[in-house]
């Protein structure tokens, strides 16, 4: 669930596998399933190259979306987790972090960000 200024996102794997919008004034849209025609961008560039066509995602605008994506990760402040909270264990489980779904659950619940609930 996404929760916007004028609309509420909701999507379930469980349930029926739309996205489901919900806006402010009540009205509401139905996005479909995300997952419904996975290869459809796959043939779309291979029609478009068959056909001597553009495809609808060019190379311009991908490398706005990844200039976009690489400026938000140079402005993001990153604080790691305290050491003791950090489990190695290479035989079992690899490495984690203690209580991480509890926190990340606990940060969704009251809208902040893990940085903000230390």
């Amino acid at each position: 669930m996404y929760v916007f200024e004028n609309a509420t996102v909701c999507f379930s794997e469980d349930s029926d596998s739309l996205i489901h919008a919900t806006f402010r004034d009540g009205s509401e849209k139905c996005y479909g399933n995300p997952f419904a025609n996975d290869s459809k961008k796959l043939w779309d560039t291979v029609d478009a190259i068959r056909t001597h066509t553009t495809p609808i995602c060019t190379v311009k605008t991908a490398m706005a979306h990844t200039a976009l994506i690489g400026l938000l990760h140079q402005m993001a402040t990153y604080r790691p987790f305290p050491a003791s909270e950090i489990v190695s264990n290479a035989s079992d489980d690899g490495v984690f972090v203690r209580e991480l779904f509890e926190q990340m659950y606990h940060a969704y619940e009251s809208t902040s960000l893990l940085s903000e609930l230390a």
